[in-house]
C-alpha cells in the first residue's frame, strides 16, 4: 500500500509540500517527478538531486559564469562573506538547505559533482551581456574617447590604436584565445585618470593587481576572472630580462588553470586584454617585443571627478560600437603606415634611446674606413678609429689612411671591439643583447634575416666562420665610393 501511495502524484506533492512548509518553498509540478521510498521520503538518487538543483526556486539561482569559469549565486542565503561565488562556505549552506527542505543528507563532494552539470545548464556570460547591453546608435565615439577624457593628441594613430584595442577586447570576450596581444599604454602625469578610465570602461571585470614581478602561477591568478587587466606603472619590467619574460607571457593565448573544485588543470583560452599606465618617459626595454605596446601620451583634461559620470553614461554605447565593428569583421592590427609611426613612438619611450654611447655608435657606423681596413688586425682597426677622430693619437704610419669605404656589415662584438670609446668595453652593461637594442634606434641598418652570415673577421665569427644575424646597412650614403663589401661579403678577406 505504501508503495502505491508513493507512486500517487497527489500524495507525493502533499508529502513534499508538507516537508517544505517550514521554509516557505513554493512547490511546483516538477516535484511530482521526484521518487520516494517506502517511508514517503525523497530518495537520494542522482535524478532526484538533479531535479532539485534545477528546479528549486532558491537552488536554481546557482548559475555557471562562463567568463570567470565559476559557479555564482543570486540567492543571499548561499553567498559567502566576500561575494556571490560558490565556495566551501556556500556548499555547506546548500547542504543544510537541502537537508532541511528535502530531508536529504548530501556530502559536499556529491553536491559539487552535481552542480558541475546543473549550473552549466543555466550558464551565462556576464561580459557578453555587458557588451550587448545597448544597441549602437551609429554615433562614432571610440576613436576619440581617450582624446576627450584623457587629453591625448588627436592623431590618426591615437584614434586607430584606441579603436583596435577596444575591438580586440570584444574579440577576446567572444572568441577567447584569439590572437591579440597589444597593450594600450597610457603615459602621462599622475592624477589625470589613467587607471580610473580603464576601471570604468571595464565594468565589473577590471584588475589592477597584475605584476610581471609575480611568479607565473600568481600572474595567471591575477588575470583570471578579469576582462581588462591593468599593468600599473609597468610593475616588474625594469630590466631587459624582465621584458623578454613579459613578451613570452603576453604572447600566450591559453593558460593552464584549475577551475574551482576541479580535480585537474585545464587549458583555458584567454578572454582578457591588457592595458598599462605609467608616468615615466623611458619605460620600454630594448627588445623585439615592443611592437605590442601601443603607447598613447596623455596630458589630462582637468579634474577627474568632472568627467567620471559622463564616461560612465557613455560606456554602453562605446562597447556597442566596438561590438558592431567586431561583428562586421574589423581587423585587429594597424595599417602599415600607422604601424611604422607606432614603432617610432615606441622608440621614443625605450630606455636605450637615451644611452650616452648611441650617438658615438652611429658616428662609428657612418665613418668611412680605408679600403684595406677589412684585412687589418683588430688592434690596428681600433687604433685607426681613435686616430680618425683624434689625429694626435698614436698609429703606425702605414695605417694613416683616409677612409673611403662605408661599413656595410657589423656585429655587436665588432662594435664593442672597435668603437673608439673605452667606456663600451669597461661596462658590463654593453652586452651583445644591449648593443643589438641600441642598433634598433639607428636608421639605415637592419638585422640580417639569415641565421649565419660569412665575411667578417674570424674573431667575430663562430667555429663555422660565420656570424649569427649581423646588422646589414640598408642604405649607402651617396657621398661614399662604391662599397667594398656587399651583403654577402664576397670580397671579404675572410
Amino acid at each position: 500500500m505504501l508503495q502505491l501511495c508513493a507512486e500517487d502524484t497527489a500524495v507525493k506533492l502533499t508529502v513534499i509540500k508538507d516537508k517544505n512548509k517550514s521554509v516557505n518553498v513554493n512547490s511546483d509540478e516538477w516535484e511530482a517527478a521526484l521518487s520516494l521510498n517506502d517511508r514517503n521520503q525523497i530518495e537520494k538518487t542522482g535524478q532526484n538531486i538533479k531535479l532539485i538543483l534545477l528546479n528549486d526556486p532558491q537552488l536554481k539561482k546557482v548559475r555557471f559564469d562562463r567568463f570567470t569559469k565559476q559557479d555564482i549565486t543570486d540567492c543571499p542565503d548561499f553567498c559567502n562573506e566576500r561575494d556571490n561565488r560558490i565556495d566551501d562556505e556556500s556548499i555547506g549552506k546548500i547542504a543544510i538547505y537541502i537537508e532541511n527542505v528535502y530531508g536529504l543528507q548530501l556530502s559536499q563532494p556529491r553536491i559539487i559533482d552535481m552542480l558541475k552539470t546543473t549550473s552549466k545548464e543555466r550558464g551565462f556570460n556576464p561580459v557578453h551581456e555587458f557588451i550587448q547591453s545597448a544597441t549602437w546608435d551609429n554615433v562614432e565615439r571610440i576613436d576619440t574617447v581617450v582624446i576627450r577624457y584623457l587629453g591625448a593628441d588627436d592623431t590618426p594613430l591615437t584614434r586607430m590604436q584606441t579603436r583596435k584595442w577596444m575591438v580586440g577586447a570584444v574579440a577576446r570576450a567572444f572568441s577567447p584565445g584569439c590572437k591579440f596581444d597589444h597593450i594600450l599604454t597610457f603615459t602621462g602625469p599622475q592624477g589625470v585618470g589613467k587607471s580610473t578610465f580603464l576601471n570604468i570602461i571595464a565594468g565589473n571585470w577590471f584588475s589592477d593587481s597584475f605584476s610581471f614581478a609575480h611568479d607565473d602561477k600568481s600572474k595567471i591568478e591575477d588575470i583570471t576572472g578579469a576582462w581588462i587587466v591593468e599593468i600599473s606603472e609597468l610593475n616588474g619590467m625594469k630590466r631587459a630580462h624582465d621584458a623578454e619574460a613579459a613578451k613570452a607571457f603576453l604572447s600566450r593565448v591559453r593558460d593552464d588553470v584549475r577551475p574551482a573544485y576541479a580535480r585537474k588543470s585545464e587549458s583555458i583560452p584567454r578572454s582578457n586584454v591588457f592595458a598599462a599606465t605609467t608616468n615615466e618617459t623611458e619605460f620600454l626595454q630594448s627588445c623585439n617585443g615592443n611592437r605590442r605596446w601601443w603607447v598613447i601620451p596623455i596630458r589630462g583634461t582637468g579634474e577627474v571627478q568632472e568627467w567620471i559620470d559622463a564616461l560612465k553614461s557613455e560606456v554602453p554605447q562605446l562597447w556597442a560600437e566596438a561590438y558592431h565593428y567586431y561583428t562586421a569583421g574589423e581587423t585587429l592590427f594597424l595599417p602599415p603606415e600607422l604601424e611604422s609611426e607606432a614603432n617610432r613612438r615606441q622608440a621614443e619611450y625605450t630606455t636605450a634611446a637615451g644611452d650616452e654611447l648611441l650617438d658615438e655608435i652611429e658616428a662609428f657606423l657612418n665613418r668611412p674606413v680605408p679600403k684595406a681596413y677589412f684585412s687589418w688586425p683588430l688592434g690596428k682597426r681600433a687604433q685607426w678609429q681613435k686616430w680618425a677622430i683624434d689625429p694626435s693619437s698614436f698609429i703606425d704610419d702605414e695605417y694613416r689612411q683616409i677612409g673611403t669605404e662605408p661599413l656595410t656589415i657589423v656585429s655587436p662584438k665588432m662594435i664593442k671591439c672597435e668603437l673608439p670609446n673605452d667606456a663600451i668595453r669597461a661596462s658590463f652593461r654593453y652586452s651583445a643583447q644591449y648593443i643589438n637594442s641600441l642598433m634598433e634606434h639607428i636608421p639605415g641598418w637592419e638585422r640580417s634575416e639569415r641565421e649565419k652570415v660569412p665575411g667578417m673577421h674570424p674573431d667575430y665569427c663562430g667555429a663555422d666562420g660565420r656570424v649569427k644575424r649581423p646588422w646589414i646597412r640598408t642604405e649607402i650614403p651617396k657621398t661614399y665610393l662604391s662599397p667594398t663589401l656587399d651583403f654577402d661579403c664576397k670580397d671579404s678577406p675572410f
